[in-house]
């Protein structure tokens, strides 16, 4: 071959042999290609991985420097990428972890950094619970670490571990269990509260030894209502008593179970339900005994008769539980009597049972004194006194309660049940049914003394409205007879050609008659207030002298008429006895005992005297006359006592005297003592404190001393009324004595007055007018003339209007009517003392 030739033929090699190479190389260009493009897809499918997985990731570099982390990491740190990435972990570690975990966790760290192995742990961070591990890879020279957030698993771990600690303690504490039983295996397994129910240890729970653990009576029972749950699929649900294994207690069990067919296994819950059954059996006892009290209740209702009903009382005591015999002793000041008991006593009883002192038996004087039940479970046990012992006794008494019965909040007597021959504890129940009892017999004890009492108040009611329908009768002829002497003598009055004589007795019987009527109203008057409790008491120094001395001049002349002695027993010491009393009560007493002493004599004498015994004042008014019979001694006192007997038919009166002057003295502090004997006469006395007061001194001017009475037209006198036939009569008689007058029509008119008139002496004020009232003006005119007398006038007459006009500042008090001589009496009293200053 030519050279040409040959050198045509290796370039033609050459050129096959790159062709073969690039067509090999165009084959792994494209399989390299394929492999790149399956290890990006395979990188986006990690890469998908790493941004969507739960747990945080983070790459780092051999000495910690953070490369990549995933988004769940940044969520659970809770801090942007920027602040991560390119940062050594250490330092990261540092800045978001408490000082305390990362003084724990950067060791660990420094550790894998360093090539060390590190074990996952546990650290809190912001409120949450993070697992944490890391490992170092040689190949990929990387450590890669990985953060999971297991705070909700942790917490739901806990609060499932306590829900299981709480059920255990729910179980022991409700003494309650769980077991099941595998029938196939007759593998048992329980509850820690089964295990305690039976006595056994949960571990060692085994269905031989539960099988028998029930009492035998229950055994049949269970078994059928186990065989009824397997084969008849009916309900389990049953009560037995169990004895259980360590202690040998017998406790009652309430079980209920399931049967799961499909594995064989049966469930069961158990309970003790010991106490459930004690107080089930306990409100059934209470019941029974609560209906057997409320029919003895229907009974003791029907019961009025007091004797009878105590008798019912002890016969139904002693059928209540734990007693077989009763007794009901009442309460006599300080002696006890028998009132009933059940089994009724022999006659041949010794009369201890029957009337005791109460000394004499202190367990019942206790009950007494507190007011509460007493129980002596064992009298062999206490201190008996010699009574008690004989008692228990006689009748073989071992047991007793004592329970009080009570009328009105007293305790009227006690109700005592008791054992016979035996021991009996009694119960707490049967206490509260006792002490039941007793409020239910002490108020048909009420009712019992309410009716007797009522068919008392009946009878008094009845005396008591006849009395008053005589009192009426009475004072309607009382009243009649002044009024019809009035009328008819006033007619007479005006006939023309009257006799001086005759108008002279005319106008004195007019007057006796008037003082007649204006009796009885006061004494109408004063009996209502007393019943109103509106009397009021007022001491004031008052001289004894005096006052017997003047009552012996006003009633001299009605001695005088009667043709009887009238003698003053006047036993005081001294010129001048003043004692501190009330002075118009006790002249108001005595003048009802004089009136008394003349009505009702008729010939012989009146006395009446005073005298000092024991340090108290005594009084008394002694006559002659009628007496009084010793039956109607106890009731004269009382109101309209008299006003239907013949006596009082006779000689007139409305039997109020008496019961004014008894009201009168209790308030002074006294009590009357009479010694009467029809025929002969009587004695009314009395007692007051001896209170002791100083003497009135008198202050006399050089002016009054040379003339006592001070000239009347030199005084003016202001009259407040608005009555013009008041102002009439007050005019007619203070003009016809010299003094001048002035008058105001109401109260602001006198006050304007006393401010026009400096030279106004005394006022008149009367209490009830227009514009201004009289105690609102008093007020009024003593802040601007605080030494100007001023009398209040009234028709009112009430006790309390005298005590009310003195604090309004009123010197003294007229009630209406009153007579001239009243009028210019105390009228010229406070002229003269006024003329004093």
């Amino acid at each position: 071959m030519t050279k040409a030739k040959i050198r045509n033929i290796g370039k033609k090699d050459t050129v096959t042999r790159f062709k073969d190479e690039m067509s090999a190389l165009k084959k792994e260009i494209k399989r390299l290609k394929e492999s790149e493009d399956f290890l990006m897809h395979q990188i986006t499918i990690l890469r998908d991985i790493f941004d969507t997985v739960r747990d945080g990731i983070v790459y780092t570099t051999l000495n910690g420097k953070v490369i990549s982390v995933n988004q769940a990491l940044l969520e659970i740190v809770e801090v942007p990428k920027e602040k991560i990435v390119n940062r050594s972990v250490l330092t990261i570690a540092a800045e978001l972890l408490h000082p305390k975990d990362a003084g724990n966790i950067l060791p660990l760290l420094r550790g894998v950094i360093t090539g060390k192995d590190m074990k996952p742990f546990r650290v809190t961070y912001k409120d949450k619970i993070l697992d944490v591990s890391a490992y170092k890879s040689p190949e990929t020279r990387m450590i890669t670490g990985i953060i999971r957030d297991i705070t909700e698993s942790t917490r739901a771990n806990d609060a499932l571990l306590k829900s299981e600690s709480r059920l255990r303690r729910a179980e022991l504490s409700s003494k309650s269990g769980n077991w099941e039983l595998h029938l196939e295996s007759g593998k048992m397994i329980g509850s820690q509260g089964a295990a305690k129910l039976y006595g056994v240890k949960a571990e060692s729970l085994d269905y031989k030894v539960v099988r028998d653990i029930p009492l035998p009576e229950y055994r049949n029972m269970m078994d059928a209502a186990l065989d009824d749950l397997i084969n008849g699929n009916k309900p389990y649900n049953i009560e037995f008593k169990i004895r259980k294994v360590d202690t040998g207690e017998i406790i009652d069990i309430h079980s209920v179970a399931e049967y799961d067919r499909e594995h064989k296994i049966l469930y069961s819950s158990i309970q003790d339900i010991t106490d459930r059954k004690k107080i089930e059996e306990q409100l059934l006892t209470k019941n029974r005994d609560f209906s057997k009290l409320f029919m003895i209740s229907l009974r003791l209702l029907e019961s009025i008769d007091k004797k009878e009903l105590l008798c019912n009382i002890a016969d139904s005591a002693a059928s209540l539980a734990g007693a077989d015999a009763s007794a009901i002793y009442l309460v006599k000041g300080d002696e006890l009597m028998l009132a009933a008991t059940a089994p009724s006593l022999p006659d041949d009883f010794p009369d201890e049972f029957r009337k005791a002192k109460l000394t004499h038996h202190p367990h019942i004087q206790a009950v007494i004194k507190t007011r509460t039940t007493s129980v002596i479970t064992d009298l062999s046990k206490v201190t008996l006194t010699e009574q008690e012992r004989m008692i228990s006794t006689t009748r073989n008494l071992v047991s007793l309660v004592y329970i009080p019965l009570f009328v009105q909040n007293k305790v009227e007597g006690v109700l005592i049940l008791g054992t016979i021959g035996r021991k009996y504890d009694f119960e707490k129940h049967e206490i509260d049914l006792f002490n039941t009892y007793s409020n239910i017999t002490s108020m048909v004890l009420e009712n019992s003394y309410l009716f007797d009492n009522l068919k008392v108040n009946i009878e008094k009611a009845e005396e008591s409205n006849r009395l008053k329908t005589a009192f009426l009768h009475n004072i309607s002829h009382e009243i009649r007879t002044p009024l019809n002497a009035i009328i008819g003598f006033s007619t007479l009055l005006g006939q023309p050609d009257l006799m001086a004589e005759k108008s002279h007795e005319y106008i004195s019987i007019i007057h006796q008659s008037n003082n007649q009527l204006l009796s009885i109203i006061d004494d109408i008057l004063n009996i209502s207030h007393i019943e109103a409790r509106q009397v009021l008491t007022s001491e004031s120094p008052a001289d004894l002298h005096v006052i017997l001395h003047n009552l012996h001049g006003q009633y001299l002349p009605q001695a005088v008429n009667k043709g009887l002695d009238f003698h003053i027993d006047d036993q005081l010491p001294g010129p001048d006895f003043i004692v501190l009393t009330d002075e118009s009560k006790l002249i108001s007493i005595l003048s009802n005992l004089l009136n008394n002493a003349f009505k009702f004599t008729n010939e012989g004498s009146v006395d009446i005297g005073c005298s000092i015994m024991n340090e108290q004042v005594e009084f008394y008014v002694e006559d002659t006359g009628i007496g009084i019979p010793v039956k109607e001694q106890t009731r004269i006192f009382e109101r309209f006592y008299q006003v239907d007997k013949a006596v009082s038919r006779l000689y007139g009166g409305m039997g109020l005297g008496l019961s004014i002057s008894a009201a009168y003295l209790e308030m002074l502090g006294g009590k009357f003592t009479l010694h009467s004997t029809p025929g002969k006469g009587s004695r009314f006395s009395f007692t007051l404190p001896c209170k002791m007061a100083k003497p009135v001194v008198h202050i006399t001017s050089e002016k009054q001393a040379s003339n006592p009475d001070i000239k009347a037209w030199e005084k003016t006198i202001l009259v407040a009324e608005d009555e013009d036939s008041n102002f009439a009569f007050i005019q007619a008689v203070l003009t016809s004595v010299g003094y001048k007058i002035l008058r105001a029509f109401n109260g602001l008119e006198a006050l304007h007055m006393c401010y026009d008139y400096p030279d106004i002496d005394l006022i008149l004020m009367d209490i009830r007018m227009p514009v201004k009232d009289g105690y609102a003006s008093t007020v009024e005119i003593k802040k601007i003339r605080p030494q100007l007398p001023i009398i209040a006038q009234t028709a009112y007459g009430y006790p309390g209007d005298i005590h009310t006009a003195r604090e309004k500042g009123c010197s003294d008090y007229l009630t209406k009517p009153f007579s001239k001589n009243q009028l210019i009496e105390l009228v010229k009293k406070h002229i003269n003392r006024a003329g004093i200053y």
